[in-house]
């Protein structure tokens, strides 16, 4: 955890020092194109890294039980639970992916290659994933509290 935490300072650190939006307007245009995909990523990489961190640190009951402490109402944390669900499915179901890929001794460093044998598949178990976190929640009635 103290070396993600490391890593992510350092990370924000490199994207903290790209050049602001005066200097942009003054560079040529790839290079004002790239420069401007730093700031995004700048601007995205906090909460990003926040969201990691609460997923990997948390269980989805301490999660919901802090929302019904803080009043937040049911229409936003139920969701909310079924993310923290659904991210974890989906990161193991890629690595398994990957794994079998590995196996077969398939490389992906073809964009277009990678998207035929990861991305797709990845679809397509990532919709029966939340179709079955949906099952679920249905059969505790948790449409009806």
């Amino acid at each position: 955890l103290k070396k993600e935490a490391l890593k992510n300072v350092i990370i924000f650190g490199v994207l903290f020092l790209a050049p602001n939006f005066k200097i942009l307007a003054q560079l040529p245009f790839f290079i004002k194109m790239f420069f401007s995909l730093i700031f995004v990523l700048r601007m995205f990489y906090i909460p990003y890294a926040a969201g990691k961190f609460l997923i990997k640190t948390s269980d989805v009951g301490s999660i919901i039980s802090s929302m019904d402490v803080l009043k937040i109402p049911s229409a936003i944390s139920i969701p909310v639970a079924v993310m923290f669900r659904f991210f974890p499915s989906f990161v193991e179901e890629k690595n398994h992916i990957k794994m079998a890929m590995k196996i077969r001794g398939i490389e992906t460093k073809n964009p277009l290659k990678y998207l035929e044998y990861v991305a797709v598949p990845l679809l397509i178990i990532s919709s029966n994933i939340a179709d079955d976190i949906s099952k679920a929640a249905e059969t505790k009635c948790i449409a009806n509290p």
